[in-house]
């Protein structure tokens, strides 16, 4: 017997980023327990909306499955005497299972012969075990927030009202939290408030659908989509359908009927990211575009319920959000009326950071950084100008109205803000690309002067943090610092900048310490650990092999893009068994096995104490090699420094074939083993070869 079984739990409206995650948990859970009980079953799948949770598992078996099982008892010295006769403890052990003593078997083990008993366990009923393991279940979802209500100590992300537990047409009787399971249920609260009864698991979808309440999600969200982009249709344009605004509001309706309403056109002085921000932070709207990216006056909205006094609801709408717009716009106007320049004096009473000064203090360090950053790479003079003009009111937006309302809108309008006030289009743009990469995917600053500025103002950041003792600990990083860290690297990556991430926090450090922000101890290698591991996590992420960015990273003093093109190139060997790479890394283990026995020696081997003829001709070999992996370096020619190191390696193996290094002579001896070091630290200029594990 197979028949569906179905959970719903039934609540007072959920926050929507509350439901995926819990139907998440709902799936893994279910599907985990009946592994574990041995139910035989078919698909899982879970429903949601704001008012309820749900699982239903197909063809779901009427009962465990039989199991015949073992179970170890005495050795057989202790369950039968000299004679064969069973002791007492084989007795004893045959009444604790439940079975005759002539059902007892015996088996060898690892430990010698023991003797089992063998038994029959019939599975249990299905409803049984759901009756006992649902109220464990519902009791173990987890949300971000719950609370408890009534007289009840249990809590939940919001009051349950109501259960269904069926299996098939069967109630699975329980009651958790003061409610009774049964085949009731709700449909949509206004559009049918009565409850309504299941004949069976398989009914609950097409029984909700009569009630109003589209409990498959997917088919929730598709029927978003398409009423969406009907409506801005009716509006001339396409709707900017943005997958977390749609994902939020699948999770608050349960009977969509979008609609589309306008503005007034006089709104399209705000800048469109304002006006779209509003639409989706405030009231949850789909912008509308036309063809070529610019503004409809109008928006989409969702609502929850049908289409009965919808120009009540769509006028209710556009009255709200023309007292929205009506602030954003005079946001924008009277942001306008100040300077950058005076916006930055607000900015001396706002604290970055307890111990490291304003925001003002902080946007004058990164300038600082920025510009010393900027003549490392020789910065050519046009867009010097452009770093320090834009690197003077870098973040003033800070202070603007707009800004503080909307603080996903910094750099966006400080852009608007600095056009408005006569600055370069290259300058505005500066201070808007600066803020980039603002999350995982966005790209990088397009200008190199934006690049620079933003790398100092990530460096800026991370510097002050970790002097500070703030640290990303676990799923918290309350000041993004993994996001800075991977952003520095983009940026240095990205724009090719001949800058090591040392370069770029030594200069931050600098200003911070030239502003008296200064601290001891260990931080500084902790950042640079920190950093160098979120290096090696994005380099594995795109695919590369572990011991070859293992092996480069240890180079950690040559520049972000000299490391990122090391990498690719050694992958590429390695994943193709280049026969250069495997001698080179065979000649470079051989080495530095051998040189670590002179470790503390100073000072370069001296050539008058050779006595073989391969002692000269490794030194020779390694004068070439050292010449050559500086024209490698100088011209980035990662293919030259191979080669350098593979002919280096062919005097190597002779070397160490033929001469004994630990002679007994101790002049001699230490002789070689400084050879060899010499030798170790120019296959180590290029990567760490005992990392690369396999070639």
């Amino acid at each position: 017997m197979t028949a569906s079984f179905l959970l719903e739990i039934g609540m007072e409206e959920l926050p929507a980023r509350f439901v995926s995650p819990a139907l998440d948990q709902l799936k893994q859970r279910v599907e985990a327990w009946l592994e574990e009980q041995r139910l035989e079953h078919g698909e899982v799948r879970v429903f949601g909306t704001p008012r309820r949770l749900a699982v239903r598992a197909a063809r779901l078996s009427g009962r465990q499955e039989d199991r015949e099982v073992e179970v170890r008892g005495p050795s057989l010295q202790a369950a039968k005497d000299p004679g064969g006769n069973w002791t007492r403890a084989a007795e004893g052990f045959a009444r604790s299972q439940g079975v005759r003593l002539e059902d007892l078997v015996e088996r060898d083990t690892p430990q010698g012969r023991y003797v089992f008993a063998r038994k029959h366990i019939p599975g249990a009923d299905t409803v049984d075990l759901l009756t006992t393991y649902l109220p464990a279940l519902i009791q173990s979802l987890t949300f971000p927030k719950t609370m408890r209500w009534g007289d009840r100590e249990v809590r939940f992300a919001r009051p349950v009202r109501w259960i269904v537990a069926l299996y098939g047409d069967r109630v699975i009787d329980f009651e958790w939290a003061g409610v009774r399971s049964g085949a009731r249920t709700y449909g949509h609260r206004a559009l049918h408030p009565d409850p309504v009864v299941l004949p069976d698991a398989d009914a609950y979808e097409e029984v909700l659908e009569r009630a109003f309440v589209l409990v498959d999600v997917d088919r929730r969200r598709r029927e978003i989509e398409e009423q969406v982009k009907r409506e801005a249709a009716s509006l001339g344009g396409r709707a900017v359908v943005d997958e977390a605004l749609l994902e939020e509001v699948v999770h608050l309706v349960e009977w969509p009927t979008a609609f589309a309403g306008r503005f007034d056109p006089a709104f399209l002085e705000v800048p469109p990211e304002a006006i779209m921000l509003t639409m989706k932070e405030h009231q949850r709207y789909f912008p509308v575009v036309r063809d070529d990216g610019s503004l409809v006056p109008g928006f989409v909205g969702v609502r929850n319920g049908g289409s009965r006094g919808l120009e009540a609801v769509r006028a209710g709408n556009e009255k709200v959000l023309r007292a929205r717009l009506a602030d954003a716009k005079f946001f924008y106007d009277e942001d306008r009326k100040i300077r950058p320049e005076e916006h930055m004096e607000k900015l001396k009473q706002v604290v970055f950071q307890e111990g490291a000064g304003s925001l003002f203090d902080k946007t004058a360090r990164v300038r600082r950084t920025a510009r010393a950053l900027a003549r490392r790479v020789a910065l050519p003079a046009g867009e010097m100008e452009v770093l320090e003009r834009a690197g003077a009111i870098l973040k003033f937006d800070l202070a603007t109205h707009m800004v503080y309302e909307f603080p996903e809108l910094e750099g966006i309008m400080g852009r608007y803000y600095a056009l408005a006030a006569g600055e370069t289009r290259e300058v505005a743009e500066a201070i808007d690309q600066h803020h980039r990469p603002r999350w995982a995917g966005d790209a990088p600053p397009s200008g190199r002067a934006a690049a620079l500025l933003a790398a100092a103002d990530k460096a800026d950041t991370l510097c002050a943090s970790y002097l500070s003792g703030i640290r990303p600990t676990g799923s918290e990083d309350p000041y993004a610092l993994r996001r800075h860290a991977l952003g520095l690297l983009q940026i240095l990556r990205v724009h090719e900048f001949p800058l090591a991430i040392r370069d770029v926090l030594d200069e931050a450090e600098r200003e911070l310490a030239a502003d008296g922000v200064v601290a001891g101890g260990s931080w500084r290698a902790e950042l640079e650990a920190f950093i160098a591991g979120r290096f090696r996590t994005w380099l594995l992420e795109e695919g590369y092999r572990y011991d070859v960015v293992d092996a480069v990273l240890h180079r950690s003093g040559d520049s972000v893009a000299a490391l990122v093109r090391r990498v690719r190139f050694y992958h590429e060997l390695a994943e193709t068994g280049a026969q250069d790479l495997r001698e080179t890394a065979e000649a470079a283990k051989r080495v530095h096995n051998l040189a670590k026995k002179g470790e503390g020696l100073e000072g370069p081997p001296i050539p008058e104490r050779f006595e073989d003829r391969a002692e000269s001709e490794l030194f020779q070999a390694a004068e070439r090699a050292e010449r050559r992996l500086a024209e490698a370096s100088a011209t980035a020619d990662d293919a030259g420094a191979l080669k350098a190191l593979r002919e280096l390696s062919g005097a190597v193996h002779p070397f160490l074939d033929r001469v004994t290094v630990l002679a007994e002579d101790p002049e001699i001896r230490e002789n070689r083993l400084r050879l060899l070091r010499r030798v170790a630290a120019l296959y180590d200029s290029v990567i760490d070869w005992r990392a690369v594990v396999t070639v």
